[in-house]
């Protein structure tokens, strides 16, 4: 299977104006976190995150307290400090596996389309995935 197709956002985030300054915001992901976990300790929840960490009820939704200032290791080994109690965690590596099977499915959709429309006969067979009248032609 192809790697997920998340080159679009990491492709978009490095381009410039003549100027030097970004078009589009940096997204920094241990800065995103704190902000969900303080959230996520006022009782505040995306419909995601509801749907994933509470089976959508409303009703079972409930403040996840903040934990201390925690030392962690980034992918280059650098000593980090996060906030997050480990429920905090737990929920947002949830989170991440949704996004993860998300870019999955994107990239089977994306390799579908892309034999779809890139074979010698491309165009016979996008009307046959159209028209199913015409698939027996």
């Amino acid at each position: 299977m192809n790697r997920p197709y998340v080159g679009v956002s990491e492709f978009l985030s490095g381009q410039r104006n003549s100027e030097g300054k970004l078009y589009f915001p940096e997204f920094i992901e241990e800065e995103y976190w704190s902000r969900r976990f303080m959230e996520w300790e006022k009782g505040n929840f995306t419909d995601d995150e509801i749907e994933l960490f509470f089976d959508g009820d409303k009703n079972k939704v409930t403040p996840i307290p903040l934990g201390n200032m925690a030392d962690w290791r980034d992918a280059r080994g650098v000593l980090k400090k996060t906030f997050g109690t480990a429920e905090q965690q737990r929920l947002r590596g949830l989170m991440e596996e949704k996004w993860k099977n998300q870019a999955e499915q994107g990239t089977e959709i994306h390799n579908v389309l892309q034999q779809l429309f890139t074979t010698n006969k491309g165009d016979l067979k996008l009307k046959s995935f159209l028209d199913p009248k015409t698939a027996a032609m």
